[in-house]
């Protein structure tokens, strides 16, 4: 997704933000990336720092319209 190439993601990070777009639970990324729940926090937390939002609803507010 282009989107997230704007914000530098590496490669797992984009994996892990396009399944949070796509509203997956944690636990589903996780098991769908073949790592732990608590690696796809991990993920995510740095992907919100990266895109300086703060919350899953504003993460999808923001990159639906963008995809």
């Amino acid at each position: 997704m282009q989107a997230f190439d704007k914000y530098g993601l590496s490669n797992r990070e984009k994996q892990a933000a396009y399944g949070w777009l796509m509203n997956y639970s944690a636990l589903r990324i996780a098991n769908e990336m073949g790592i732990t729940e608590g690696t796809v926090r991990n993920l995510i937390k740095r992907i919100y720092a990266k895109t300086k939002i703060s919350d899953k609803g504003q993460f999808i507010t923001t990159f639906v319209h963008l995809k």
